[in-house]
């Protein structure tokens, strides 16, 4: 919504590998509709009752990392910042506060301005039998980035872009895959107060 953005309220269903598992995913994301996490949250936003929802399909993708972009920066409050977060492995982790994640600050031509690299001990990964799992991450990627300088700018590049179509600042999921960028799902920053800082000048 435009100034509610549901976010985490509905159910994901990850590496479904079977017509008979899809059916069942399909059920689960349209019985989380009216699940009570997601009835709380329309009655204190103030939303009517939903008849209906849509659930997406979309083709599973293995990544090495993956993550979340704000095109704009919540923590600082600037609209000329990009805030990037990512994991290792499926995005899951990271979006349901399970796992540590990397930050990252970026220009909105893709410059990084600042990062705080997590110890990432564990990663979520898709299994050949359907599902997924938790796993460690080997040793000598604990610390290291989960995002190089090329993918951030990539990143930055094709959000900025996606910002530009949608006419407003956007909080992206994404996932790297054999070296490709792929976008999961995009919707409106809802909760974002832009902070003047001394020497911005006049608007």
């Amino acid at each position: 919504g435009s100034t509610h953005s549901f976010a985490g309220q509905m159910e994901t269903v990850l590496n479904v590998t079977s017509r008979e598992a899809l059916a069942v995913a399909v059920e689960t994301c349209w019985d989380s509709l009216h699940g009570e996490r997601a009835k709380v949250y329309r009655a204190q936003a103030g939303e009517a009752e939903l008849a209906g929802m849509a659930v997406v399909l979309q083709h599973m993708v293995l990544p090495t990392a993956a993550g979340v972009l704000f095109t704009v920066n919540p923590a600082s409050g600037r609209a000329d910042e990009l805030l990037a977060s990512s994991v290792w492995g499926l995005g899951e982790g990271l979006v349901s506060g399970a796992l540590s994640a990397d930050t990252f600050v970026l220009g909105r031509a893709g410059n990084l301005l600042g990062s705080t690299l997590a110890d990432k001990a564990e990663r979520i990964v898709p299994i050949a039998e359907g599902g997924t799992r938790l796993e460690p991450v080997p040793e000598e990627m604990r610390h290291a980035p989960s995002l190089d300088a090329g993918q951030l700018a990539d990143l930055a590049r094709h959000s900025v872009a996606a910002e530009c179509a949608a006419g407003r600042p956007l909080d992206i999921e994404f996932a790297v895959a054999d070296g490709e960028l792929f976008f999961l799902q995009a919707r409106p920053v809802t909760a974002f107060e832009p902070q003047a800082r001394e020497g911005d000048g006049n608007r």
